[in-house]
Formats: structure tokens, sequence, C-alpha cells
């Protein structure tokens, strides 16, 4: 199980849930986008953390 502590080694980081919009757009939680840097036109790549193998 991975930690949830951020700032540590091998932690992941949750800052809040975000649904895609009818028009594929996603808002960012402020606190994500202070931790990476992000601006409003910047590009980010998501990656899902979670295994398909588990679901049957």
């Amino acid at each position: 199980m991975p930690s949830l502590m951020p700032g540590m080694p091998g932690a992941k980081e949750v800052y809040g849930i975000s649904t895609i919009r009818e028009d594929l757009k996603l808002r960012i939680p402020p606190k994500a986008c202070d931790r990476y840097v992000l601006s409003e036109r910047d590009t980010a790549l998501l990656i899902t953390g979670f295994s398909f193998e588990h679901i049957k």
C-alpha cells in the first residue's frame, strides 16, 4: 500500500477529487498547482496508479 505522506520518498500525494467535464477539461486543485508550479497555460500528464488487474 503506498504512503499518502507528501514529501516522503515513494509517497503518493492526494490533493482532492476532480471530474472531467463534458468539454474534456479538468480542474486541478490549487494545492497541486502550487506543489508542481503549474499555471493556467501549462500542460500536465495525469497517470493513474490504479491497477485494473484486480478487477474481474
